[in-house]
């Protein structure tokens, strides 16, 4: 179970490290295509068939739990998008930023909708949801979930071998739009 812990924490750092454009600049609702209400899961997951998916879930959870513990002494200097700490959401998150970029972005919020950007892995649906019903709280409404969507990144490999086999992953990002009612 080591490695599998390793290949997800490797995947967190991975997912912040790179210096590019934005994955969520200038993107909308439908920019992953038709949203779905089906729970959509991270890319790549289906390559470890010899974990259970209520072991993936925990897996999943365990690397984030233990990637916020590693970057609690340098949260200060993450970056946080603006739009997430003006609406004072981002207690919702273990892991809202990341040194390179954040890893969920309000795409577009009005009393009557918000819909967010994120890193699927980082950033669970648990906690998009939260920050939905917060976000709606604001304006005395309950969160209304229309779908999600993803978009998966193409095989990174990692920079070590799980019983001598080259060990890859897949980065995942998401849009979930949310109507405030």
């Amino acid at each position: 179970m080591n490695s599998k812990i390793l290949i997800f924490i490797s995947l967190n750092i991975i997912s912040g490290c790179a210096e590019h454009k934005p994955p969520f600049y200038g993107l909308t609702e439908n920019s992953y295509g038709h949203l779905t209400t089906q729970k959509i899961t991270e890319c790549g997951l289906q390559n470890y068939p010899y974990v259970g998916s209520k072991d993936k879930e925990m897996i999943l959870d365990l690397s984030s739990s233990i990637t916020a513990a590693i970057t609690t002494p340098i949260k200060g200097s993450l970056k946080i998008d603006q739009t997430i700490l003006q609406e004072e959401l981002q207690d919702n998150f273990k892991i809202p930023g990341d040194v390179g970029q954040p890893n969920v972005v309000l795409l577009k919020r009005s009393a009557d909708e918000i819909i967010f950007w994120y890193s699927l892995g980082v950033v669970s649906f648990n906690e998009i949801t939260n920050a939905a019903n917060e976000f709606c709280g604001h304006h005395n409404k309950k969160a209304l979930f229309r779908g999600s969507s993803k978009k998966c990144s193409a095989p990174i490999p990692l920079p070590f071998a799980v019983n001598h086999v080259q060990q890859q992953v897949q980065i995942t990002n998401a849009i979930s739009s949310f109507q405030c009612v």
